[in-house]
């Protein structure tokens, strides 16, 4: 997810326009780009970006939380985190 706000946020204070970010990551998107494809949402007048978060991650069996049968409701398999562009990490 990094990787996406950096390459936002570089091509933003770069001057590139918000309509050709958004030509780009659709291009990318049909190139099988795997951070393109995150991309859920690109609002230009708020400077935003929402991705799409998947909980699991089947590469690292190790790490894998077990959640208690009872709360697993409270959980989706795949979210949308909204991001500003504007706050820098």
């Amino acid at each position: 997810m990094q990787a996406i706000i950096d390459i936002l946020s570089v091509m933003v204070s770069s001057g590139i326009s918000w309509s050709d970010i958004n030509r780009m990551v659709k291009e990318e998107r049909k190139s099988g780009n795997p951070l393109a494809n995150l991309i859920y949402q690109m609002d230009f007048n708020k400077n935003m970006v929402s991705v799409i978060l998947d909980a699991v991650d089947e590469e690292e069996d190790d790490h894998i939380i077990q959640v208690d049968d009872k709360f697993i409701s409270n959980f989706d398999p795949v979210m949308k985190v909204d991001i500003d562009l504007s706050i820098s990490a």
